[in-house]
């Protein structure tokens, strides 16, 4: 049972710091400039639904090629014509995936700590509207946010970002959404901005009270 749809983050406009914060201002510039038609990559996800009977597990390759998404192989073999017209579609819908989506959301930070690293961690007690659309329907107000900060050379960037539901919430009329979890990473590159390089997802609710979840990773492969 699929709880959630893949999230796609909405707000990619460009985005600026609250005036005088220096760190935030030179993270979002750099988000800013991080836009997918730059980048190739492959995206390898490999998802497990449980709910009631079921239990299945899918493994897909699809890439990126800076202009448009295309599904190389769904679970081992080359997709059928039918497979392609069932994921292509779903995949074009959401944004691209990047480091280019965290301005809004690291804009949009009105808390901080310090970590056991000594790094600091950006507080999002509520996404923006529009963050956040899964299923035709904006999930943003159900979901906080935390962004752990790094740097390399001298650069401040976004290292992790965890997003986590913090209530309850119908996805549909038929599903709902118990607990939400997704955390993303993020690297340097020598060529660029910061890229995001994986990510892992966890939800768990149920489908006309029958419960269930799904647990997804994913890793990116720059081309």
């Amino acid at each position: 049972m699929r709880l959630l749809l893949p999230l796609a983050f909405l707000l990619t406009a460009a985005i600026s710091a609250p005036a005088g914060d220096v760190v935030l201002d030179r993270i979002i510039a750099s988000a800013n400039a991080a836009g997918p038609a730059n980048l190739a990559f492959d995206r390898t996800t490999t998802m497990v639904k449980k709910g009631g009977p079921m239990n299945t597990r899918t493994v897909l390759v699809e890439r990126w090629d800076g202009k448009r998404w295309h599904l190389v192989t769904f679970n081992g073999k080359p997709p059928t014509p039918e497979k392609r017209r069932e994921v292509e579609p779903a995949t074009r819908a959401v944004p691209v995936p990047g480091y280019y989506r965290l301005a809004a959301l690291v804009a949009a930070a009105t808390e901080r700590r310090t970590d056991a690293e000594g790094r600091l961690v950006l507080i999002i007690p509520r996404l923006p509207d529009q963050a956040v659309r899964t299923d035709d329907k904006d999930i943003s107000r159900y979901l906080s946010g935390e962004a752990v900060i790094d740097s390399a050379g001298g650069q401040p960037y976004v290292a992790r970002l965890t997003l986590r539901s913090h209530e309850n919430f119908k996805l549909n009329f038929l599903i709902t959404v118990k607990h939400f979890e997704q955390v993303s990473e993020f690297a340097p590159a020598a060529d660029g901005p910061p890229r995001l390089i994986s990510e892992s997802a966890s939800s768990q609710g149920s489908l006309l009270g029958v419960p269930g979840g799904m647990k997804s990773e994913t890793v990116f492969a720059y081309r």
